[in-house]
């Protein structure tokens, strides 16, 4: 049974909903961007980037911590996808030099960005509350 849109709450795993769709929304825009010459150059490091955010945010959502060291790896993982998406954010920028992304592609991706920031703060807090009684 569907539950209406109005009674929806934010799901705890929305951060790798959100990662996941920037992967797509990254990579489509660098194909549909394809210019030849800089392809390698320019749009795979993009790519790669939105790839390594969604792979990170899926490593710490797979690390169910039993101590502190544990929730450290699982914190760990979601502060590399937090400094990866500041590392997309810059070469997309580059890229837009080359490609000129649409205006619906650039607002796409920087709202992905966004939003993943976002729910990775919120995560990041909820964790340190969650797991602060953690044995060593």
């Amino acid at each position: 049974m569907s539950v209406l849109s109005r009674y929806r709450n934010e799901s705890k795993v929305d951060f790798l909903y959100t990662a996941r769709q920037l992967a797509v929304s990254v990579i489509k825009s660098c194909v549909d961007s394809k210019k030849g010459r800089y392809t390698a150059t320019v749009s795979e490091p993009v790519a790669q980037s939105a790839w390594k955010v969604y792979e990170h945010v899926k490593r710490a959502n797979s690390i169910y911590p039993t101590n502190q060291h544990e929730a450290q790896l699982r914190r760990d993982q979601f502060l590399l996808a937090k400094a990866e998406l500041y590392v997309l954010d810059s070469k997309i920028g580059v890229a837009h030099e080359f490609y000129h992304f649409s205006d619906h592609d650039l607002d796409e991706m920087g709202s992905f960005i966004d939003n993943e920031m976002k729910l990775i703060e919120k995560m990041l807090d909820s964790d340190r509350k969650r797991y602060k009684n953690l044995p060593l």
